[in-house]
């Protein structure tokens, strides 16, 4: 038996109660589509004998799913070690109270600015930052574990310091990316992209939240997609959330045969080679961090090479001179 899987990650529903400007699933968010909890259950019982340790639940908004109780009792009950992913607009003092229970190591939330104004003209809903920020404060009063993520893009650039010191005063982690994955048909983010000045100055100033600027040592494997899996709401099995291969459907399909499939390993190899033909004998390979599940995306694979070649130029950059 395969034994090599140890991050689950499920997406629970497309639903979402933001607008984000930003955000990747813009054309699937505002359905209600959710996952069937015996379907889920299913799911990570089975992974849990393959490996299974580490279990994420995602969205749209996890939170949203209208048996998320079920949910996590079936992840607790199965022994997982658990995260979510959410925005926090929808936790409710059952919700506190069943996350408290449970053993939710960490939630990952976003912030897109430190203000009502920055962030709520981000995610397109009003009240939404103070609903995040005071959701978090319950949540670390009650000693669960929250991160803090932030996308970076030439609107909200001005607010890093800022929700950083936000973050310390919350005692939260915080992280920043400035990789911007295309809205659901909708490919004009060049105009949202970092320039290259702001990105210098992201990594001269920021570098401890942003991912730093060293080379790695170890280029490949990319990532760990080798001991990774992913379930769409709508029953897609995938390596991960980026993966365009879809490798089985549930509950039409015998999970046991997917994950013993030769398609199953094969399609982790994309981490242990240059994803595409232009990066084996890129120059700056080191210092790239490159998705490449998403390089094998002909849909985005244009767009997210532009990033990510800017981005490893200006590490290179950076280095060079110390």
């Amino acid at each position: 038996m395969f034994k090599g899987i140890t991050n689950v990650l499920v997406e629970v529903t497309e639903n979402c109660p933001l607008d984000c400007r930003h955000c990747y699933l813009k054309a699937r968010r505002r359905r209600k589509h959710h996952l069937p909890v015996k379907t889920f259950a299913s799911f990570i019982q089975i992974l849990r004998d393959h490996g299974g340790l580490f279990l994420t639940l995602t969205g749209g908004e996890p939170l949203l799913h209208p048996h998320v109780d079920d949910l996590l009792k079936i992840a607790a009950d199965e022994g997982y070690v658990i995260r979510i992913y959410s925005s926090l607009q929808n936790v409710s003092e059952s919700l506190f109270e069943l996350i408290s229970a449970f053993p939710v190591m960490e939630i990952e939330t976003s912030l897109c600015g430190a203000s009502d104004d920055e962030h709520d003209s981000v995610t397109g809903v009003k009240g939404s930052f103070y609903r995040t920020v005071e959701a978090i404060k319950r949540l670390r009063k009650e000693g669960v574990k929250v991160n803090i993520k932030m996308i970076i893009t030439r609107e909200n650039f001005s607010q890093i310091a800022l929700v950083k010191r936000l973050a310390r005063e919350l005692d939260v982690n915080f992280f920043a990316s400035p990789v911007i994955l295309p809205c659901g048909g909708d490919f004009r983010i060049p105009e949202k992209f970092l320039t290259k000045r702001q990105l210098k100055e992201l990594f001269e100033t920021h570098a401890d939240v942003a991912g730093g600027v060293s080379p790695r040592r170890v280029v490949f494997p990319l990532c760990n997609i080798e001991k990774g899996i992913f379930l769409s709401s709508r029953g897609e099995v995938r390596r991960c959330m980026e993966h365009p291969e879809i490798l089985g459907h549930l509950p039409e399909d015998d999970l046991k045969a997917v994950l013993e499939s030769s398609r199953f390993r094969e399609a982790a190899n994309i981490a242990r080679e240059p994803p595409i033909a232009e990066c084996k004998e890129c120059a700056f390979i080191q210092w790239c961090r490159p998705c490449p599940a998403l390089l094998k995306n002909d849909t985005v694979k244009k767009l997210m090479i532009e990033q990510f070649c800017r981005i490893a130029h200006v590490r290179y950059d950076i280095t060079s001179r110390t």
